[in-house]
């Protein structure tokens, strides 16, 4: 996008495009971040059927942290889990 003081490169399409594969566009947004205190673990309750799903969705969100530093702290805490991802993470 030009402006006149400028170049602002934004990344909505990209954000849209990714609610809108996880059928998430009707989410409700939340302006905090995640719970410092929330512990997620390996073996925390059942498995997440589809694995690769939540690969690529992490990878995804892992590009975004380019451009939104400050998603950096939860999106680092879900992909810990990307070899065995749960129904909580």
């Amino acid at each position: 996008m030009t402006q006149s003081k400028g170049i602002v490169i934004s990344q909505r399409i990209y954000k849209l495009d990714l609610l809108k594969e996880r059928d998430m566009i009707d989410c409700i947004l939340v302006d905090g971040p995640m719970d410092p205190n929330q512990e997620l673990m390996a073996k925390q309750r059942k498995p997440f059927s589809y694995p690769e799903i939540y690969t690529r969705l992490i990878r995804k969100l892992i590009y975004l942290t380019i451009i939104r530093s400050d998603l950096s702290f939860e999106i680092d805490g879900i992909s810990q889990f990307m070899h065995v991802p749960r129904i909580d993470h």
